[in-house]
């Protein structure tokens, strides 16, 4: 099974990847939403885990396109942001004015499913 794992800190992105791959899934690093898409065309993935702010697209774009290719893709959201995470989900909208960009870093890590 292949995962590809979006995001942006080096040090959490290769904690998901020795986890993931010390339970036997194949994973790929991608530093953002628009490198998680180059990676999805040359190599589909079984499932996707990503952060939600990151730099040139972020998790919520990344989230809508992956929706738009494949509905039934499963998706991990995974956010050190409070509230972050009760913005994203299955029917709910999000818009750009109802993130809080300054919002601190929450603990522990919030995930969700989308």
């Amino acid at each position: 099974m292949h995962v590809i794992v979006a995001e942006d800190e080096a040090l959490v992105a290769m904690m998901f990847e020795a986890a993931l791959s010390q339970a036997g899934y194949r994973v790929s690093l991608a530093r953002d939403g628009q490198e998680a898409l180059e990676l999805l065309d040359q190599d589909p993935a079984d499932a996707v885990v990503t952060d939600l702010r990151m730099p040139r697209m972020d998790g919520r774009d990344l989230i809508l396109r992956l929706r738009a290719r494949d509905p039934g893709l499963p998706i991990l959201v995974v956010t050190g942001y409070q509230g972050d995470a009760g913005n994203v989900g299955r029917g709910t909208r999000w818009s750009p004015s109802s993130a809080s960009r300054s919002a601190p870093r929450a603990s522990p890590t919030t995930w969700t499913t989308c």
